[in-house]
């Protein structure tokens, strides 16, 4: 549903390099806020896929761990692994850049270009977070830090085994801290 949603969404966006005044959503049809309404909430739910690093980070190793908790217990229960949620199989820094890259990317691009959401930064304040976490993920392929391992069994690749869910951080406020606006 999430890429034919997408799909969807770029059929009613002007073509690349075509102008346009942000007029293919008219707020005043409730078809239209239906479907910005469904937006905003697939964007709110992967929005600390925008976050700032150590905010996005946090809930990634906090995320991944729900995962692996839940492959646990399939395996436990002798059913078949689904692949991510397989600590033993995991490769953070690649799985994460690559949610990032095909799921996170394509609904934020889409966002960014309605207009009619009434936040002309989406862009600013979405897209240049996200491709620079997809790049910190990226530069972490090569050098894991400690605490992946404690979340992911097989990574770093002859590393660290699971040790439970990650630690909260000892002050979350930062991790939670808003943009100042001027």
């Amino acid at each position: 549903q999430h890429f034919n949603f997408i799909e969807q969404m770029k059929l009613r966006l002007p073509a690349a390099g075509e102008e346009s005044d942000g007029g293919y959503f008219d707020l005043a049809l409730d078809s239209d806020r239906k479907v910005l309404r469904r937006l905003s909430i697939k964007c709110a739910d992967l929005g600390h896929s925008c976050k700032p690093w150590p905010c996005h980070y946090q809930w990634s190793l906090r995320v991944t761990d729900e995962f692996f908790a839940q492959g646990d217990a399939e395996r436990n229960a002798g059913f078949p692994v689904t692949d991510i949620m397989d600590r033993t199989k995991a490769n953070l820094p690649k799985s994460q850049q690559g949610f990032l890259r095909f799921v996170c990317l394509p609904l934020f691009s889409v966002a960014a270009a309605c207009r009619a959401t009434g936040c002309p930064s989406i862009s600013e304040h979405c897209m240049v977070p996200l491709t620079s976490n997809i790049d910190q993920w990226k530069s972490l392929e090569e050098s894991p830090p400690k605490e992946i391992g404690s979340v992911v069994g097989g990574w770093p690749p002859g590393g660290a085994s699971a040790q439970g869910p990650v630690p909260p951080p000892s002050d979350p406020r930062p991790l939670f801290s808003t943009v100042a606006t001027a």
